[in-house]
């Protein structure tokens, strides 16, 4: 059984996971991401903050597919740095992970224009 981690929770991270929970060989599967969600599709966030697309229509799976599939889900955690050499990855909160295969599936930044008030809390 093989140890493997999928950096980001983007639309391909989720692809990957689902592919792999279709193979009976049981890999132990962790998935690191820095949002507090199931994953989603980003894409369709402006549509959903202007009302065109309701919440449910977001996600790409329930919240319980991780656990049903016995994927080690780390919300809100951040990749600090990858040690290949040891096959490990450490987490900004100095959590430390071994791996046999390590996928970087982090997605894209996505950039805010430049409007007035973008950098305010909240």
């Amino acid at each position: 059984m093989a140890k493997i981690i999928i950096i980001g929770n983007s639309p391909s991270g989720f692809n990957v996971c689902r592919e792999l929970v279709k193979n009976p060989a049981g890999h132990e599967i962790t998935v690191i991401s820095r949002e507090s969600s199931p994953a989603y599709k980003r894409d369709l966030l402006f549509e959903y903050f202007a009302g065109k697309v309701a919440e449910k229509d977001l996600f790409l799976c329930n919240d319980d597919f991780y656990k049903k599939n016995k994927i080690n889900l780390l919300k809100v955690k951040e990749v600090l740095r990858v040690d290949t050499k040891k096959q490990k990855v450490i987490l900004k909160d100095n959590l430390k992970l071994d791996y046999d295969f390590l996928i970087i599936a982090s997605g894209e930044e996505v950039g805010l224009p430049d409007v007035h008030g973008k950098n305010k809390e909240g």
